[in-house]
């Protein structure tokens, strides 16, 4: 599907383009509010969604003195 021709540490490569992961960096896993629970409840463990969502990383700001 994307012409892959080589994969090498850490990326693949094909038809032109270097594609990398994106899991951690780019984008991450919901939390646990995203599927309805709130707070920690010991009957909610484990968390097991499925399917697990993905959400955009979001970076916390430094705070303005």
């Amino acid at each position: 599907m994307l012409g892959v021709k080589e994969k090498k540490d850490g990326y693949i490569i094909g038809d032109g383009y270097a594609i990398t992961w994106a899991l951690g960096h780019l984008v991450t896993l919901k939390m646990p509010e995203d599927y309805g629970i709130v707070g920690f409840q010991k009957e909610a463990l484990p968390i097991l969604p499925d399917p697990f969502r993905l959400t955009i990383r979001k970076v916390k700001k430094k705070k303005s003195i």
